[in-house]
């Protein structure tokens, strides 16, 4: 991995690699954001709809998530925060 180690056991990605997983995050971001609209809204039967509206506002989340645990550089409560975000303990949106 081409990671750095800090003197506390921290991880620093190259300018490179943060980039292009930042990038990453993005594309995720933007693929939830659509995700609702390609499954159809059928009156009556609503289940489908629901569900990729369910999965894509996880996704959202995660992405956020993802894009403030690389782009900034935070202290340990902040580290904190998004942990209970992954585990559920702050609900899922």
């Amino acid at each position: 991995m081409n990671a750095t180690t800090t003197e506390s056991g921290g991880v620093t990605l190259s300018e490179r690699r943060m980039k292009v997983c930042l990038e990453a995050a993005w594309e995720i971001d933007a693929l939830a954001r659509i995700l609702p609209d390609q499954v159809p809204f059928i009156d009556g039967c609503h289940g489908a709809h629901h569900v990729a509206r369910g999965i894509a506002g996880r996704l959202l989340r995660l992405s956020s998530l993802l894009m403030s645990g690389i782009g900034e550089c935070g202290d340990d409560s902040d580290i904190e925060a998004l942990e209970r975000i992954v585990s559920f303990e702050k609900g899922q949106g």
